[in-house]
């Protein structure tokens, strides 16, 4: 696998409380809807380039073959001062497992739908979203999570990557030290009912370390405890977002926050969740 970072390119990031971070920076394009079993990408398949590198994101994206998953490996081999930057093509992917837990300085971003790319480059040039090639399927009531309600709640833009764990698979996880920030996508069909301490909490996302959620949606998902997510980390985040219609079967229908770890929700909607310590 390439990988071309160099220690003099910097990127800037926004951290748990919105302060910006200046770090070297590599950036993996995610091309591909497949997704394998969790083993190593064939060489080069993706490619983590310098972050000021120009590339054309859409050439570099309708024609690549890197995986999600395999995007998780790559980043996770990447020395502890790099940070990463995943950013994945519209559509939906059906998972085969667990994605691999990130361990590093992660923000994955997701796309708009190319129905809805007016303001591309705009887009593009804030890091908000990238212009997706192909629109995501839609949920059974046909809303594909569009801007609504008062605009002061909720996804503040259209969600066109769709990470599905075909309820069956917890979605992903992050890992103790890690800070992980996701943006524009949404989760879907989590189930999380296993026996140990991990596959049974966080129906969609299990973090251990920060995590930081904006412009996201979960819902439809599963666990025994936090049906949308579970948060054991020291910080976790949440920012025009929105978790619905989850289940967990002992407590945090929507999102289970450990009292070791702190919780910040700002400009979002949790609703239509259930568990058995009560309804939220």
């Amino acid at each position: 696998v390439a990988c071309f970072a160099q220690p003099h390119l910097q990127q800037h990031s926004v951290g748990v409380h919105g302060n910006v971070h200046s770090r070297t920076a590599v950036l993996i394009t995610v091309g591909s809807l497949a997704d394998g079993t969790a083993q190593p990408a064939p060489e080069n398949a993706c490619q983590a380039v310098p972050a000021s590198q120009e590339i054309d994101l859409a050439e570099t994206i309708s024609g690549g073959n890197c995986s999600l998953r395999s995007a998780f490996i790559l980043a996770n081999v990447q020395p502890r001062e790099i940070a990463v930057t995943i950013m994945v093509r519209s559509g939906r992917i059906f998972l085969s497992a667990p994605l691999p837990a990130l361990t590093g300085t992660v923000q994955v971003v997701g796309s708009i739908p190319r129905s809805l790319q007016p303001s591309a480059q705009e887009d593009v040039d804030n890091s908000s979203a990238l212009v997706g090639q192909d629109d995501p399927e839609t949920s059974e009531d046909g809303d594909p999570f569009y801007p609504h309600g008062d605009g002061r709640s909720g996804p503040s833009s259209a969600i066109g990557t769709v990470l599905d764990g075909r309820s069956q698979f917890q979605l992903l996880r992050t890992a103790v030290g890690s800070a992980v920030h996701l943006r524009t996508l949404r989760l879907e069909n989590g189930y999380a009912m296993g026996e140990d301490a991990q596959s049974s909490a966080g129906g969609s996302i299990h973090s251990s370390g920060t995590l930081v959620l904006t412009n996201v949606a979960i819902r439809f998902s599963r666990a025994l405890n936090g049906g949308g997510v579970y948060s054991d980390g020291p910080e976790f985040e949440v920012r025009q977002s929105i978790l619905t219609r989850c289940e967990a079967a002992r407590c945090g229908g929507c999102a289970y926050v450990a009292l070791t770890g702190k919780a910040h929700f700002d400009a979002s909607t949790l609703s239509f969740c259930h568990d058995q310590c009560g309804p939220q």
